[in-house]
């Protein structure tokens, strides 16, 4: 017997849904030269991104890792041709997946750790006690240290990327700028 969607249970299509994202994973692997593994990793920390971020731990990617449109970081830095084949795959999934189908986290709704009349971040980051978020549109740049949030003025600065070191200290936060790699003492605090 022959069946539609709209006939299907919601169970019963989830279950559709997640055979053929499996699929497309499996083929990503192929075309990539990955494990369904390590996509399956990607996936998941797009998932957790709401599409438009993922940061990720596998070897086959690097190492620990983060993917924005436009940017990868990964522990095998110098390794150009690694970072081109995770930014393919995540470029994929993200263009294979309707963005009504990522969970929507708080910080896609503009809401966080950092004061709400900067709106949504275009660049967000954390590791350890260290977070930061970037405001275009507003020129500033936001930084927790285990719990203190400083806004610094980003006039003047167009940052494209953070690097953030396995570590507590802020001191080891560097920002990819037009001007080249800056640390947090470029910037003017605005808010302490």
């Amino acid at each position: 017997m022959d069946y539609n969607i709209g006939q299907m249970s919601p169970v019963v299509v989830r279950i559709a849904k997640i055979g053929a994202m499996d699929e497309k994973l499996k083929q990503l692997a192929e075309k990539y030269g990955f494990s369904v593994e390590a996509v399956t990793v990607l996936w998941r920390a797009l998932q957790v991104g709401g599409g438009k971020m993922a940061q990720f731990t596998h070897p086959e990617l690097g190492g620990t890792g983060q993917w924005m449109p436009g940017m990868v970081m990964i522990g095998d830095m110098f390794n150009e041709g690694l970072k081109a084949r995770v930014a393919g795959v995540c470029a994929e999934l993200v263009s294979l997946t309707p963005q009504s189908s990522f969970p929507q986290s708080e910080v896609g709704k503009g809401k966080g750790w950092w004061p709400s009349d900067l709106g949504t971040p275009s660049m967000l980051t954390g590791q350890n006690e260290v977070r930061c978020a970037y405001f275009p549109k507003k020129n500033r740049l936001a930084v927790s240290n285990g719990g203190k949030v400083t806004i610094y003025d980003a006039t003047g600065y167009e940052i494209q990327g953070i690097a953030q070191q396995q570590s507590d200290s802020i001191q080891q936060v560097r920002f990819h700028t037009k001007q080249g790699l800056v640390g947090l003492d470029a910037f003017k605090i605005v808010i302490d």
